[in-house]
């Protein structure tokens, strides 16, 4: 075998173990699927979901009570901090994807330890995580001083909060709800960047992981519901806080140890301002009266992969085609790069993509609005329901909520290993 063809051999080698979704290894190298990603990285992913879910659901089921008891905060007034607290948590998410994507993405300074040089959502993952930590532990300063909270109330009116306890405590809340904000959208994604979906084998295993993540979410919050509110009735709020706090920091040492086994996705810019852009050339072309004549007239650029690094060209479709005024080229000189002025008809289809869901979205909201009452209202009622096991056990009020993580324990087994093989067989997909 002559030179030239050993060269073509290990050139199509490669290939084959190379990954074709732009994703590079810890040294910015193509990523091997040999050595990076699936189930090799995906462990470290899991587990430190479950430390990180087990803190957070610890505090945020039996934050009312705290508020109440150790805070003497009226039940209407602590039900309302608990709910806008979590609120912040969650509903501001899109910001913590925007900053992944748009400026954690860049690249970072010289002269630094390899784990800091890396890029979007594993970068945001660790540096979010690490002010959710110290939020933990001002909040566990807030439950083990007696000067950060009012005296014990021995006789009606309580001494009611001062503005220095009720700060301190609300800048604990407020960073952990600021590391939750911006860790939430970053790990499920970075889980996904684990797998190439245009291997058959790793797209079958990506979806096998986010059964298995969802399964992690509900065994942290079991444990935090039952074990550490159980603590935390029996042993006081300095251990019950500073557990949790603990699994906050082994949650960013577990997913850091993972790092030369992980694909990192090169980020791609934030779709948020791609969005912005295809609705002001819209409206602009529209205001000049700009028709779409035939789709071919819809401006692309001519390489092979879109102008959007790592994603590939998306085709027409005939939904919402408003927007494909977008796309018109009205002036040649705008094909330089003005994507404010012209999109390029991926960019249009990504903004229509993300309109379609919207309704999938919009069919949560009941859910969320009902699953915020597990930490606040519900747990009210639970305080005046007789909790008693036996004559030795009272089931704390933190506790109740368990039943929605069993329930999520129970079935994603059942329809992984069941429902799922099934359908399969029925409908011949795999």
């Amino acid at each position: 075998m002559d030179t030239r063809e050993e060269m073509q051999i290990n050139e199509e080698a490669n290939i084959s173990t190379s990954v074709s979704n732009g994703c590079v290894d810890d040294r910015g190298r193509t990523a091997d699927k040999r050595t990076t990603g699936g189930w090799k990285a995906s462990p470290f992913i899991i587990v430190n979901e479950v430390a990180e879910r087990l803190a957070f659901f610890a505090i945020a089921v039996n934050m009312t009570a705290y508020l109440v008891r150790e805070m003497h905060q009226s039940l209407p007034t602590a039900g309302t901090h608990v709910t806008d607290w979590i609120g912040a948590a969650y509903v501001l998410t899109i910001l913590g994807a925007f900053l992944a994507d748009a400026y954690l993405g860049q690249p970072a300074l010289k002269h630094v330890h390899a784990i800091f040089k890396l890029q979007g959502r594993f970068r945001t993952l660790v540096v979010f995580s690490c002010i959710y930590s110290v939020g933990m532990v001002l909040l566990t300063v807030s439950g083990s001083l007696d000067s950060l909270r009012p005296p014990a109330c021995k006789e009606r009116p309580c001494v009611e909060v001062n503005g220095g306890q009720n700060g301190f405590l609300l800048c604990a809340l407020g960073l952990i709800a600021l590391g939750t904000r911006d860790i939430k959208p970053c790990v499920s994604s970075f889980g996904a960047d684990q797998y190439d979906e245009a291997d058959e084998k790793e797209a079958i295993q990506k979806y096998v992981f986010f059964n298995w993540f969802f399964f992690a979410i509900n065994m942290g919050a079991i444990f935090g519901i039952t074990v550490l509110v159980y603590i935390q009735e029996q042993k006081g709020w300095s251990v019950g806080f500073g557990i949790p706090t603990a699994f906050t920091i082994c949650s960013i040492i577990i997913v850091a140890a993972g790092f030369p086994y992980y694909r990192y996705q090169k980020p791609i810019g934030s779709s948020l301002t791609r969005f912005v852009q295809v609705i002001v050339s819209y409206v602009r072309n529209h205001l000049e009266g700009v028709e779409v004549e035939h789709e071919d007239d819809l401006y692309e650029v001519t390489t092979k992969e879109s102008d959007i690094f790592g994603a590939r060209k998306l085709s027409h479709s005939s939904q919402f085609r408003f927007l494909d005024k977008a796309a018109v080229i009205t002036d040649p000189e705008t094909v330089r790069k003005d994507r404010w002025r012209l999109c390029t008809l991926t960019q249009v289809e990504e903004l229509k993509s993300f309109i379609r869901i919207l309704p999938i979205w919009a069919s949560t909201l009941d859910l969320a609005i009902s699953f915020a009452q597990l930490s606040t209202f519900f747990l009210s009622q639970a305080a005046v329901m007789d909790r008693n096991l036996g004559s030795n056990f009272t089931i704390p009020t933190g506790c109740v909520p368990i039943f929605s993580a069993i329930n999520a324990l129970i079935l994603v087994p059942i329809y992984e290993k069941v429902i799922v093989p099934i359908l399969r067989k029925l409908t011949g997909q795999t």
